[in-house]
């Protein structure tokens, strides 16, 4: 009673008073480990609790010290077995049952905490600290009005318990209520002034209503109470990006980083494996802030590593990627992954789906939640509308409009976009016009389900900038066609997710041309056909994680069948199935290795009398290194062969790196392509970064080669690729950063001329 009020004085006064009449007393060797606990005595509360155990196996106060000792000592594993063994010597004792129930909401076990809340409550449900675990354990199957009640009650029981005010607050947040719930969280505060979590908390609330002056002295006094923990470390340096001030905020997300392992008191290792992720995520959009766009995507890259689940790393690599050219695919099949990960958020799908998302930091941090793990909460019912517009010169005009909302669990978007430029010269011109909606709810707290409709409609003229400034004055092109899709996620466990995407795609499309022996000055241009393309591509894959191994392994299908509209008759169809495993082993401690495997078996056929099926099947291994010295460096290798698929609209949920180097680039379908890579990212000091990357890729493209005559002479086309880059980021102060970059591309090829054929392939990336 005297440790509950704060009379450690007192209370140790007492303790010590039992143990000179018996050295040996359990319960009072377990009263004074918990004592040296909260004096982060941590050996010596450990020591105390074996002792404890030693004079008297049979007491459950013992065992339930020693579960604080190695909570203490990072060991929640470990916790939890003295807590379940503390229940078993005294299975009648709420109290103890309540423990156990908070080891395991902390480790994520979801069913079993369910089944100890249960007896908990059913041994004394007017325990405070059972209806307070109650709460808790609705909280993080977000029933935030079944978390509210039980909070409320266990309020009744103590109003002086900071833990329920803090689940009260939290609940009101998740209901939308920001206003009530931090009032709570005030409260809360004020009953624990020492809590550095409460104060993080409260300091994100004050944030969220965008009062930062306030948020920024609960940050700093959450510092003060417990240098150890990184949680305000990482708000704080959130706050800081969105009041434009990204180096600072830099080096309070260095430290949270660096801070993350110090929450294994509450989190399991793959927990803090994905907060890590998370924070990293972070940590690379202010690194785009600065325009340290190589240092963003090394970030990435490692979070992806590091967990292939964070979908805000995947987001990130797709934001990333609308700046490099050629890299569409894996834009699009990244954006598609970071959604099918996703957890109910208030993240704008936007129709113009290369522009950044202005709404990321709203769902940064870590993603799952546990007993002091809470981030995910302030993603509370609400709506937001998003617009933007653009005007310039030559008859440009760009708007943008977006809706969203998230209500309890389910969450949805819609939005609209229209481009449209009369261009700098003849037949430059563009128009577009996309609408996208998107909805997802979670069915429970493991299992959601999604939908997506996109229509676009486009079309253009010669938009390529050729280096020696020659154009096509007849080339035209346009499409008008509209995708469905549908996704699954269904969290197995802990460690183990499975994905999964349909894809249906229904449209028209038209090309004009000029003849290819004269392409840029042909009188004559060449008409093809209009057509109808139809397309279905299915995949599922299945995301397996653990301390030294991730492996990630799917398959899919994909069927695409073009048809002119004027001969319908006749039939293109194309066939495309693939199967994969990527092996992720992380070991040493430092060191990501990349081994896999894909598998790829193309068919296309034709109903017309003269064409021959042509099909093909291709094994592509897969190496690559990922290497995080203490020095500050990050070496990448890879090797890997890949074959250029058929993808109904350029995505897929194949993963699109190895080590950092993209696998898909935006080449003729069924390309065969090996890739060597090299690069060296560096960290000098806390301000100064830089690298160098060589990247070579040998292609070989199955197209028709001519000679002057236009007669077939091969049935391939050889093409060497070579990519340096280097750069140099710098955080002069506070307020200044400067870049310098440089990118050298060199392209070998056969140099007879060649004739593509129109097909399929070619017709579906329009």
């Amino acid at each position: 009673m005297l440790l509950t009020v704060g009379r450690v004085d007192l209370a140790e006064n007492d303790i010590q008073s039992i143990l000179k009449q018996n050295p040996k007393d359990a319960e009072a060797l377990a009263q004074q480990s918990v004592l040296a606990l909260t004096q982060n005595r941590k050996e010596e509360a450990f020591t105390l609790a074996e002792q404890a155990i030693a004079s008297n196996p049979k007491s459950a106060s013992a065992y339930t010290a020693l579960s604080y000792a190695e909570q203490g000592r990072f060991e929640l594993d470990k916790a939890l077995q003295a807590a379940t063994q503390a229940a078993k010597l005294a299975p009648h004792d709420a109290m103890v049952w309540a423990r156990k129930a908070e080891l395991e909401l902390a480790l994520g076990l979801t069913s079993d905490s369910e089944e100890t809340v249960q007896q908990a409550e059913k041994l004394d449900a007017e325990l405070e600290r059972t209806q307070t675990v109650i709460g808790f354990y609705h909280l993080q199957q977000m029933e935030a009005d079944d978390a509210k009640v039980a909070f409320e009650k266990a309020l009744k029981l103590d109003s002086t318990s900071p833990l329920a005010r803090l689940g009260l607050g939290l609940a009101k947040i998740r209901n939308g209520d920001l206003e009530q719930g931090r009032q709570d969280l005030e409260i809360a505060a004020t009953l624990d002034p020492n809590n550095s979590l409460i104060r993080s908390y409260l300091g994100k609330a004050y944030y969220e209503e965008n009062r930062n002056p306030l948020a920024e002295d609960q940050f700093r006094l959450a510092k003060e109470r417990d240098p150890k923990d990184p949680t305000p470390y990482f708000y704080d340096a959130i706050k800081k990006q969105t009041e434009n001030n990204p180096i600072e905020a830099l080096q309070d997300l260095q430290k949270s980083i660096e801070l993350n392992e110090n929450r294994a008191t509450y989190r399991s290792k793959l927990a803090l494996d994905s907060d890590l992720a998370a924070r990293s995520a972070s940590l690379s959009r202010i690194y785009n802030n600065l325009g340290f766009g190589q240092v963003a995507l090394v970030e990435g890259w490692k979070s992806v590593n590091t967990d292939p689940t964070d979908y805000s790393a995947h987001r990130l690599l797709a934001d990333s990627y609308s700046a490099r050219p050629s890299f569409e695919i894996a834009r699009v099949s990244e954006l598609l992954q970071s959604q099918l990960l996703q957890p109910i958020n208030m993240t704008p799908v936007q129709p113009q789906l290369g522009e950044k998302n202005l709404l990321t930091l709203q769902g940064s941090g870590p993603n799952s939640l546990s007993f002091n793990e809470f981030n995910p909460i302030f993603t509370r019912n609400r709506f937001t509308l998003q617009t933007s517009g653009l005007a310039g010169s030559n008859d440009t005009y760009s708007d943008e409009v977006v809706h969203s909302g998230l209500w309890r669990k389910l969450s949805y978007s819609f939005g609209q976009y229209h481009y449209e430029s009369g261009g700098f010269r003849p037949n430059n011109d563009a128009n577009a016009d996309l609408v996208n909606g998107f909805i997802q709810t979670a069915l429970t707290p493991n299992f959601s389900i999604q939908a997506e409709i996109r229509h676009k409609k486009s079309e253009r003229g010669d938009i390529d900038l050729n280096a020696d400034g020659t154009f096509d004055k007849n080339f035209r092109i346009g499409s008008d066609k509209t995708t469905y899709r549908a996704g699954m996620h269904y969290s197995i466990a802990e460690n183990s997710d499975l994905i999964a995407s349909y894809i249906h795609t229904d449209g028209q499309g038209s090309s004009i041309i000029s003849d290819p022996n004269d392409f840029s000055d042909s009188p004559e241009p060449i008409q093809l056909p209009s057509f109808n393309i139809n397309g279905n591509q299915g995949e599922i894959q299945h995301l397996f994680r653990s301390n030294y191994l991730s492996n990630i392994s799917g398959f899919g299908f994909a069927q695409t069948t073009l048809s002119p509209i004027d001969f319908p008759q006749i039939k293109n169809a194309t066939s495309h199935a693939n199967g994969y495993s990527y092996n992720y082993i992380h070991y040493p401690h430092d060191v990501d290795w990349t081994l896999g495997l894909s598998i790829d078996s193309l068919e296309q056929t034709e109903n017309t009398p003269d064409f021959t099926p042509k099909r093909f099947n291709r094994i592509n291994p897969k190496l690559g290194m990922l290497w995080k010295t203490k020095t500050g460096s990050t070496l990448r290798g890879a090797l890997f062969r890949t074959s250029k698929r058929s993808l109904i609209t350029n995505q897929t949920i194949e993963p699109t790196q190895v080590a950092g180097f993209n696998q898909f680039y935006d080449d003729d379908t069924s390309t065969d392509v090996w890739l060597y890579g090299v690069a060296l990212d560096q960290k000098f000091n806390s301000h100064v970064y830089g690298g160098l990357e060589i990247v070579a890729r040998n292609l070989n493209t199955p197209i028709n080669i001519t000679d002057d005559d236009g007669n077939i002479i091969g049935n391939k086309r050889e093409w060497h690729e070579q990519n340096y880059r280097a750069y140099l980021n710098w955080n002069i102060t506070s307020r200044l950063a400067a870049n310098v970059s440089f990118h050298l591309e060199k392209f070998e090829g056969d140099g007879r001329s060649s004739v593509a054929h129109f097909s399929p392939f070619i017709y579906n990336n329009l």
